[in-house]
């Protein structure tokens, strides 16, 4: 049975070599090689000269090195072998390398031409119309994939028009071929969506994205991710944060907690230790026994992340909030988006910055975004104390541990800002909102209303819409 192979496949290969060739087997599986097949000169599949005559019967010539050739058996071996490789020839014709190339996306031009191959880096267009008269060359550009039109060329009244239109699309570098073995070192090809201007910068990422294997890895992570979307909450909501996003700090956050939140949403954070295979179980306290350590369990469901999150819930809304109550914030927290601010936040900021209102609410929200990637940061860490260093934690050392880290990272960044002139001001607001933001919170209205909205379940999440375009266009 032959394979299928694609036009540039075909194209190069009378060029490829007979022996040590992995697409040439025999029977058993077994590649041709000068070692076994030694009385045979090692030459192109071209230079066997070999040509159908009939429908069964093909003629080859065999290079022999030795005065007595191999059996005939082995013979027979050794050509069935490469008949069966080779693509499909008509009745007549011999397997070689053509001469005339073949325009890629071609622009519209007023006569038909074929394009036959002089040299390694000339090409001659003849017209249908009058072959003798309307010709005119292209020469191949330093890159070694766009062509223009030849210094030399003259033209005449039936290609004119066509050579103007050439000369429009060269500058662009419009002008591609087809992978050709008289005219490129190797069979290029790219997806036929891509432009020609666009060939060469597409062939030099070839080669990084079959190092990667990004299209094999990508079909299991993506699928991976689909499954954590539809049973995890919380894995949801980190998704619908862009890799923009993600990687997007402005010099608020720590590279550690860049890389922590980007795993988060990735789901890509490292479980494992020894004796995991036997016991699963959360470590960190003696409550967590049985539960089994997910990431959802250390970020979310763990006592000590639900407290935490209480902690920071309750200060940034200026509110108290029971742990039963912060479930509504879980999507914010994940997503580390800001839910629309308290009434007692937004009454307060009124009164104290009437006229700067806006900006004062833009820093408060701008602090959820740091206070939630420090939380999952410090959770993270605080699992792995607890793993691999044996460390005992409670649930206030835990809290303690997170808040004292949050409101220290805080005065800092405001403190660096307000040293620069461009950034005081940002830097006094984002002071002034960390210190109001450490009082302790009011006792909660039984009437007051959630500020966070439910997300949109419709929408598929941000991150793996954009796996999904990476998974597509690494297939193409």
């Amino acid at each position: 049975m032959r394979i299928t192979r694609t036009p540039e496949e075909e194209a190069f290969w009378p060029s490829y070599q007979w022996n040590d060739n992995p697409a040439i087997t025999d029977e058993t599986g077994a590649t041709l090689t000068r070692r076994k097949y030694d009385r045979i000169k090692s030459c192109t599949l071209e230079e066997l000269h070999i040509t159908r005559r009939s429908e069964r019967l093909y003629t080859m010539g065999i290079p022999f090195s030795a005065e007595t050739g191999h059996s005939q058996p082995k013979l027979r071996r050794w050509g069935i072998a490469i008949l069966t490789s080779i693509p499909t020839l008509t009745v007549g014709s011999t397997l070689r390398v053509g001469t005339v190339a073949t325009l890629r996306h071609p622009p519209e031009l007023r006569n038909n031409y074929t394009w036959i191959i002089i040299n390694a880096h000339r090409i001659r267009g003849v017209s249908s119309t009058s072959p003798e008269e309307s010709t005119f060359e292209l020469e191949q550009q330093p890159n070694g994939i766009h062509w223009m039109i030849s210094e030399s060329t003259q033209a005449d009244a039936t290609t004119k028009a066509d050579i103007v239109q050439l000369q429009q699309h060269e500058y662009t570098g419009a002008i591609v071929f087809q992978a050709h073995p008289m005219l490129h070192g190797f069979p290029w090809t790219v997806p036929d969506s891509t432009a020609n201007r666009h060939v060469l910068a597409a062939i030099k990422k070839q080669a990084f994205k079959r190092y990667c294997g990004d299209g094999i890895k990508l079909d299991a992570t993506v699928n991976h991710l689909q499954q954590a979307v539809q049973t995890s909450t919380w894995q949801a909501a980190a998704m619908t944060q862009s890799p923009k996003q993600l990687w997007a700090h402005t010099n608020d956050l720590t590279a550690y907690q860049v890389w922590v939140s980007y795993r988060v949403a990735l789901r890509q954070l490292n479980l494992y230790y020894d004796g995991r295979q036997h016991d699963n179980s959360c470590r960190k306290l003696q409550c967590c026994q049985g539960h089994k350590e997910t990431l959802e369990h250390i970020m979310w469901d763990c006592p000590c992340a639900q407290a935490s999150w209480q902690k920071l819930i309750s200060h940034w809304t200026g509110e108290q909030w029971s742990l039963q109550t912060t479930e509504r914030f879980q999507e914010a927290c994940a997503s580390r988006k800001a839910p629309a601010l308290s009434r007692v936040i937004k009454a307060q900021l009124g009164r104290d910055h009437p006229d700067e209102e806006t900006q004062y609410v833009k820093e408060w929200k701008r602090m959820w975004r740091i206070l939630c990637s420090i939380c999952m940061t410090s959770l993270w860490i605080q699992r792995n104390r607890v793993v691999f260093q044996q460390e005992e934690i409670t649930v206030d050392r835990s809290v303690l541990e997170f808040w004292t880290t949050s409101q220290q990272q805080l005065r800092g960044i405001a403190k660096r800002e307000r040293r620069k002139p461009e950034t005081m001001e940002i830097g006094t607001r984002l002071l002034l909102c960390q210190r109001q933001m450490e009082k302790i919170p009011t006792e909660k209205s039984p009437k007051e209303t959630s500020p966070v909205q439910p997300p949109d379940q419709t929408l598929e999440p941000a991150l793996l819409a954009r796996l999904r375009i990476k998974q597509t266009s690494s297939r193409r």
